[in-house]
C-alpha cells in the first residue's frame, strides 16, 4: 500500500476495534502527526527485526536520452547497473563536463542523482547517465529503505501522499503494529507476521520484488 492507503486502512481497523471494545474513538481528521508517528514507529520496528529492506527498479533506456525519473520515495540508491556492469556515482557537474568535452560511448558507465522541484513532496529525483545511451537497453537500480526520509518530525506532509514507504509484503505488519500502539494487545499478531516474514527470508524467497517497477 502507499502511505495514504496505509493510513486509511489503519483508521478503518481502528474504528472496528473501538466498536468491539465499546471505547470512544480518537478523531484522526486533524491528527496527521499522530498517524505519521505510528507509521514511522512501525516501519522502524520492522526494519530492526527483519534487517535492511531493499527494492529495485528497472528503467528501459531510450537511445539518445540520458535522464530518467527515480522511485526515491522508497529509499536511497544502493547500486546502479547496466548490462551487468556497475555504474560509478558522479556529480552532475562531472557528467555535464564530459558531455561538453564531447566524450561519448555506447552504454552508460556513470550516473548522478539530480533534484527537481515537485509540488507534492518539495522535490523529486532523476538519474542522469553518461555516456548517453546509444542503444535500447535496461538500467537496474537497487534501493535501500531510508526511514529517515519519512521522519514525521522532519516532514509530516510526506504522510499525506501516495508515496510507498515499504514493499507491500510488509503492509500487514505495519497495520498490526499501529493497532497495537493504540490498544497495547495486538503485539501477538505483529510478532506472528514478523515470524512469517523472517521465515520467508530464510526459505530464500525475496520479500522485495513487489516494489519492482518498470518505467
Amino acid at each position: 500500500m502507499n502511505i495514504v492507503s496505509l493510513r486509511d486502512n489503519f483508521v478503518a481497523r481502528y474504528k472496528i476495534e473501538c466498536l468491539k471494545r465499546k471505547v470512544e474513538e480518537v478523531n484522526f481528521t486533524n491528527q496527521g502527526k499522530l498517524v505519521a508517528t505510528l507509521i514511522y514507529d512501525a516501519v522502524g520496528e520492522i526494519q530492526s527485526k527483519t534487517g535492511i529492506i531493499e527494492s529495485s527498479q528497472i528503467i528501459s533506456l531510450v537511445s539518445g536520452t540520458n535522464e530518467y525519473p527515480l522511485n526515491l520515495d522508497f529509499g536511497m540508491v544502493k547500486l546502479v547497473s547496466c548490462n551487468n556492469n556497475i555504474l560509478c556515482k558522479r556529480t552532475t557537474e562531472w557528467i555535464n563536463k564530459q558531455i561538453d568535452l564531447g566524450n561519448t560511448g555506447t552504454d552508460p558507465s556513470d550516473y548522478a542523482i539530480t533534484v527537481l522541484s515537485d509540488t507534492t513532496m518539495g522535490s523529486k529525483f532523476n538519474i542522469l547517465l553518461f555516456p548517453t545511451p546509444s542503444t535500447v537497453t535496461n538500467l537496474t537500480i537497487n534501493y535501500t529503505s531510508d526511514l529517515g526520509a519519512f521522519d514525521p518530525t522532519i516532514d509530516e506532509d510526506a504522510y499525506s501522499t501516495n508515496y510507498t514507504i515499504l514493499p507491500s509484503v510488509y503492509d500487514r505488519a505495519i497495520i498490526f503494529h499501529m493497532v497495537d500502539s493504540m490498544f497495547g494487545d495486538n503485539k501477538p499478531n505483529f510478532d506472528k507476521e514478523i515470524t512469517r516474514l523472517i521465515a520467508k527470508q530464510f526459505n530464500g524467497q525475496k520479500l522485495n520484488y513487489k516494489m519492482t517497477g518498470v518505467i
